[in-house]
């Protein structure tokens, strides 16, 4: 875990932990030269995979989809491969669930979940193909405008950390 308020890649001023499972750690921050907020995720990597880790971030930062959340940055700093990715400022689907105490109408669930399969078509139709790994609710953001966005975390976590 990281303490809030440390400074990373003497650029990012995590604000606190958003989301903490093995191998990958999310924070909300804020880039100290934009002054903008971002979602910062730290991944636990091997020191022989880091090529890789990078390799495959480098590709889905190429990835342009109104579905997925831009890639920043992606930097490695210790043991770690962070990936900075844009905030909406909204929350994940899966606390927004817990909050409203009731699912989503039918209908609004649907059409978010045919833009969900277009960007799974766009990011699988890459070359080389890209694959999202485990989606969980918390990789889903709600938007402002109510759309579901995805962040790209769940395409460079390590296969097996979830």
């Amino acid at each position: 875990m990281m303490l809030p308020e440390r400074i990373v890649h003497g650029r990012y001023r995590v604000i606190y932990t958003v989301d903490e499972r093995p191998g990958c750690t999310v924070f909300r921050a804020r880039d100290e030269q934009t002054n903008r907020l971002v979602l910062m995720a730290a991944l636990a990597v091997a020191a022989g995979d880091l090529d890789d880790v990078q390799l495959l971030v480098r590709q889905v930062a190429t990835v342009r989809h109104d579905m997925i959340l831009p890639i920043l940055d992606h930097f490695a700093e210790g043991e770690q491969y962070f990936v900075v990715c844009e905030d909406l400022s909204g929350q994940d689907v899966e606390r927004t669930l817990r909050a409203q105490g009731h699912p989503f109408a039918e209908d609004f669930v649907l059409g978010q979940a045919q833009r969900l399969l277009g960007a799974l078509e766009h990011i699988h139709s890459q070359r080389p193909a890209l694959f999202l790994g485990d989606l969980l609710a918390s990789d889903l953001l709600i938007a402002d405008s109510n759309e579901w966005r995805l962040t790209p975390f769940a395409m460079v976590r390590p296969i097996g950390h979830t």
